[in-house]
């Protein structure tokens, strides 16, 4: 295998990562994005008219990360809304969870908005 197959293997999207959210039961697992849905999710934040983090940043970033034990996205781009009526501390800890494993920090979301 040659290096440029041996950086394919590496970088290969990781497994799917189980997420225990306090008080729900739920199995809930979270994907990492490819470098691609990551640059799209950033570029959209770039384009907010304020300047500032856009609205609903957190859940249009869960509909790209949430995911079954498979990986399969359990919700496209397009149905963000349905993420941004669920209960707020639900949210932040599945935002939290996800952030950590696709590597996005607080420090990455200030530099895509400006401030927070």
């Amino acid at each position: 295998m040659g290096l440029r197959e041996e950086l394919k293997s590496a970088a290969a999207p990781r497994k799917p990562q189980k997420v225990q959210i306090e008080g729900i039961g739920l199995d809930l697992y979270v994907r990492t994005m490819t470098v691609g849905e990551r640059d799209s999710w950033e570029l959209s934040c770039l384009q907010s008219e304020s300047g500032k983090v856009p609205k609903d940043f957190r859940s249009k970033y869960l509909c790209r990360t949430l995911c079954d034990s498979d990986g399969k996205r359990l919700w496209s781009d397009e149905e963000w809304q349905e993420i941004a009526g669920m209960d707020s501390g639900i949210v932040s800890a599945l935002f939290d969870a996800a952030s950590k494993h696709n590597k996005l920090s607080e420090a990455d979301v200030v530099e895509l908005a400006g401030e927070l």
